[in-house]
């Protein structure tokens, strides 16, 4: 049977992209397996050093003896004889040592490496992650300057909290309408990534009362903030602990970095209330005492801050 060459060289680059890939998972497993087997043998060793450190205590004893006994001449025995016999004996007794305790250190010393090998390839690729995050952000943020200042920072806003869509009516020679419509019932539709989210009867502090709730998130925004300025960083799911929402991952990596000479950081955390009001608050305060609706927060964080703290 013939082998196809480039069929076999391609496997074999995925399997070592693969093997690549899961590297670190392997580097760490082989790493505490190892430390476990070291361990071990090193107990077996011990077990059977007393019997070769007894052997070695009886030679070195009869060595002095031999020394020491006047009915033995210094031509029978010399000094010189008992240093060359101590020197072989500690010889062997290093050498027994080195057999019994030898696969242990060794195999203990590959477990260290492979461990230490594993966390800097996990460090290079969070290295790599994070510059990737820092290459998109800047994007993002030029993108949606660009958008400010071509279409303006009311299409910029709708965009990004998705209440935009397109105006089916419009006509391009007619000035009386846009080509685009806000419409708020998108409003809890699109309410859902990292930096957005809805304040609502699930959440706690929530009353039956629209200004209530704005007054609490407002306290609790003064209160981050004035948390980040005192200890200098702020993690999102810190924020959303205050107001009883559920934490995420992400939310233990993003967050806010004080540094009031930096310009680009925000210095002040803001959940988006005054947005809110603008774009979002279209019904009568007994309106929304009765029929109260979730208030939408879009948060301003830095973004990654770990590497900063």
């Amino acid at each position: 049977m013939k082998i196809n060459k480039t069929i076999l060289t391609n496997k074999l680059n995925k399997l070592a992209i693969k093997a690549s890939k899961k590297a670190p998972t392997v580097l760490i497993v082989g790493g505490v397996c190892g430390i476990t087997v070291s361990t071990v043998l090193a107990c077996k060793a011990t077990l059977k050093v007393n019997e070769v450190l007894e052997e070695a205590k009886t030679n070195i004893d009869n060595i002095h003896k031999a020394l020491e006994d006047k009915n033995i001449s210094d031509e029978q025995y010399s000094k010189a004889d008992s240093v060359k016999d101590l020197a072989i004996t500690y010889k062997n007794l290093g050498v027994e040592l080195a057999k019994l305790y030898g696969p242990a250190v060794l195999i203990g010393t590959a477990s260290l490496i492979s461990i230490i090998y594993s966390h800097n390839l996990l460090k290079k690729r969070n290295a790599s992650l994070v510059a990737a995050y820092t290459v998109l952000d800047t994007s993002y943020k030029q993108y949606r300057k660009g958008v400010k200042e071509v279409f303006g920072e009311d299409v910029d806003k709708g965009l990004e909290l998705g209440i935009i869509r397109k105006n089916e009516n419009f006509k391009e020679n007619e000035d009386t309408q846009k080509p685009y419509i806000i419409d708020h019932a998108l409003l809890k539709e699109n309410a859902s990534d990292e930096y957005k989210i809805i304040f609502d009867e699930g959440d706690r502090g929530w009353e039956n009362d629209h200004y209530y709730n704005m007054c609490h998130l407002e306290a609790q925004q003064s209160y981050a903030t004035t948390l980040l300025q005192t200890r200098g960083y702020l993690f999102l799911n810190e924020v959303y602990d205050l107001i009883g929402h559920e934490k995420t991952k992400q939310g233990q990596l993003i967050g806010w970095f004080y540094d009031p000479n930096d310009p680009t950081k925000q210095n002040y955390v803001d959940f988006g209330l005054d947005e809110f009001r603008k774009y979002y608050e279209m019904v009568t305060r007994d309106e929304a005492s009765e029929h109260p609706a979730g208030i939408v927060m879009h948060f301003n964080p830095d973004g990654y801050i770990l590497d900063l703290i």
